[in-house]
Parts: C-alpha cells; structure tokens; sequence
C-alpha cells in the first residue's frame, strides 16, 4: 500500500510541475571570447561562432516568445565612460535568412559597477522578440581604453 501511495505522489508532483512555466538559459557563445582589444569589433563567423538560440516554444517559427532577456558578462582592466556594444541579428523563418535585430544593440559602460573583481555582469530584461523564431549574437565592439576578456552573452527565457 505504501509503495502505491508514493508511487501516485511522485505521479501528482510530476503532472503538477509539468504545467508550469518552462524556462531555460544558454550562451550565444560555448567558450567565451578570449581578449577583444580596444576598438576592435569582434564579428559572428569571423572571428567567433554564435549558437542559433531558438526562442520559438512552437514547431510554427512565427509562434515565438513576446520577450526574453539578455545577460552580458565580460572582465574588464580599469573601465572608462567608454562602452562595451553587443549587436544581434534574428531570423524570423526558423533559422533560414538572418537579418539584423533592429532596436536590440546592448551598450554597456566598461565601467559598470561589479560586485567584486573586475567581471562586469548587466541583465537587460525584456527584449521584445515577438514572431522571431531564433537570435543569434552578431557583433561585440569594444570601446574602451583597455582591453576586456571572458565576453560573452546570456539568453533567458
């Protein structure tokens, strides 16, 4: 009797997390990009591979998520009043043609406050991403007095 009645409560607890809000996070990039000096621009295939992050919850491309949010993570040496620029591009036909995300470029003070250490972490949430299908990191531009490392960015949804 027992074993019944737990095996039915890991059922009930499955079932009930199963209709809750799915949410996941992944890299644009799998290994951050090492050192992207001062006013150098650092461009998806060229110089990195940005992951192709499908934010559509359906197998339609135009059934996307409305909003989603974006982390951007990198070291800086000193900062100055300079920033730090991350473009991106979106495909809204499942990953065929791309084209450049109009209104989303991410321009961070290297001087940003950072809670210890030099690593600079800025969530920027609700980016609208209404029938995108999947995003894609295109450009990081660095242009600050120093050089920065360990760049990279961070989709949520």
């Amino acid at each position: 009797m027992k074993k019944k009645t737990l095996i039915l409560l890991a059922l009930i607890i499955f079932v009930a997390f199963s209709f809750g809000d799915y949410s996941y996070n992944e890299d644009f990039i799998d290994t951050a990009i090492a050192t992207i000096t001062t006013g150098v621009t650092k461009v998806n295939v060229t110089d990195f591979t940005s992951n192709e992050i499908r934010v559509s919850r359906s197998p339609v491309p135009s059934e996307s998520a409305d909003a989603c949010a974006i982390t951007i993570t990198f070291t800086r040496a000193t900062g100055s009043a300079s920033t730090v620029d991350f473009a991106f591009e979106a495909s809204y036909d499942g990953g065929v043609t791309w084209a450049t995300f109009e209104g989303v470029e991410i321009k961070i003070a290297s001087n940003y406050s950072v809670v210890s250490g030099t690593t600079v972490r800025v969530l920027k949430t609700f980016i609208n991403i209404p029938g995108v299908s999947h995003i894609r990191l295109k450009s990081v531009k660095n242009n600050d007095a120093a050089s920065i490392t360990a760049v990279n960015a961070t989709l949520s949804l």
